[in-house]
């Protein structure tokens, strides 16, 4: 199977599948802290530290190792799941910040938001085989505070802020040419949320402190509402399998969180899962296992 999300999801081995999230925020100050989310029991340990803090970031990968743009700079790390290693990757063309990332078994397009002077529709390639990086082709409008999912063939981004306001506005970036084209809105506008998925459908969690999903059917581009997370997430991060999605809050309105949501696809199901080791906000996740390939 084959998909990936905003902030990216694999399918590969099954029985030690697992999510790797950069905390980001812990509530007290920016860290490179990292945790492994086992999804066949809900275990949650640390993982390796990325080689600096992580903020504002976004990350793709494939089975075998998860590429975390690092935020506020253009610096990545590596993170390879067999070993929980960490090396610094290739520098992006320009510092991502509040941006968002999807991709396939081959590649991550990482929607780059903040460049450090201005908002910017930018993507990058980053070509996992020989960490290579190019600029990609532009979104159609900034994507700030978005998010991502997708499968093999293409990523759909939620552009989020667009510079002006918070939108409810997606692209549909396929990777075999670049291509971008405008896909259909959200239920409502995205602002700070996540998203994560399978090869059939993208779930997006809307963010700025509401309960409500959106499930994106990426056969006809058609958007229905989702089942509510137990709480709203906002500044948080996600990740999955093939069959279900790990969803961190982040800030649910009123403080800063460990909380996860367990979202299965298969019955649109919701139930609080286990709580990361600490808070996680404006941070980002990969797996293993992504859903979308």
């Amino acid at each position: 199977m084959t998909p990936l999300v905003g902030s990216g999801l694999w399918f590969g081995s099954t029985g030690n599948a697992r999510g790797i999230f950069a905390l980001g925020y812990s509530g007290s100050a920016y860290t490179p802290t990292t945790n492994v989310y086992t999804y066949s029991n809900n275990g949650v340990a640390t993982g390796t530290n990325l080689t600096a803090n992580l903020t504002n970031g976004a990350a793709a990968g494939n089975s075998t190792l998860g590429i975390f743009a690092l935020g506020n700079g253009a610096t990545t790390n590596i993170y390879t799941y067999a070993n929980n290693g960490v090396v610094t990757g290739t520098n992006l063309t320009a510092g991502l910040g509040y941006g968002a990332a999807a991709g396939n078994s081959t590649l991550g397009i990482f929607a780059i938001g903040d460049n450090g002077s201005a908002y910017t529709p930018t993507t990058n390639v980053y070509t996992y085989s020989n960490n290579g990086v190019a600029t990609g082709t532009n979104l159609t409008a900034d994507l700030t505070s978005g998010a991502a999912a997708g499968n093999s063939t293409l990523g759909i981004f939620a552009l989020g802020y667009n510079g002006s306001a918070y939108t409810p506005t997606t692209n549909v970036y396929t990777y075999s040419n670049n291509g971008v084209a405008t896909g259909t809105n959200l239920t409502a506008d995205l602002e700070e949320g996540a998203a994560s998925g399978n090869s059939t459908l993208g779930i997006f969690a809307i963010g700025n402190t509401t309960v409500t999903t959106n499930i994106y059917t990426y056969s006809n581009n058609t958007v229905s509402t989702g089942t509510n997370l137990t709480a709203g997430l906002e500044e948080g991060a996600a990740t999955g399998n093939s069959t279900l999605g790990i969803f961190a809050i982040g800030d649910n309105g009123s403080a800063y969180t460990p909380t996860t949501n367990v979202y299965t696809y298969s019955n649109n199901g919701v139930a609080t899962g286990t709580n990361l080791t600490a808070d996680l906000t404006s941070g980002a996740a990969a797996s293993s296992s992504p859903g979308g390939f």
